[in-house]
């Protein structure tokens, strides 16, 4: 497989299993933030909730990594990783709702000393 070609951009990954209505409430806070050009990648281990309909209506603009079963945290991640098209990377809780450089935060960019949340990817 052909890695995808990288950005100046965060690539935001959510790992996912049943979480819909943390999504509901993580997802527009996330996309309120305005300090870094972002996507969002949505790994989900084989969600039963609905997450992944609410998604598509919902949230089209979010990438979804449908991976049939519960894979666990750290593989859903990792595919997250691998797909991601950004020169920079965050893991993000999906029960989280305040992001850094969102609104009312001091304006940062990704892997500024500041915000430690943001880490440079190495890529081979």
């Amino acid at each position: 497989m052909t890695p995808p070609e990288r950005t100046d951009a965060v690539s935001i990954i959510i790992a996912n299993f049943n979480g819909r209505h943390h999504l509901e409430r993580c997802l527009p806070a996330l996309y309120a933030t305005t300090a870094a050009r972002f996507e969002v990648i949505v790994a989900d281990n084989g969600s039963s909730d609905g997450s992944l309909e609410w998604l598509g209506e919902r949230r089209p603009q979010v990438r979804v990594l449908p991976l049939g079963a519960n894979l666990g945290f750290g593989e859903a991640n990792r595919r997250g990783v691998a797909a991601g098209r950004g020169g920079y990377v965050a893991s993000l809780k999906k029960s989280r709702r305040r992001m850094p450089g969102g609104p009312g935060a001091a304006e940062q960019t990704p892997g500024s000393r500041r915000d430690p949340t943001f880490v440079r990817m190495i890529r081979p």
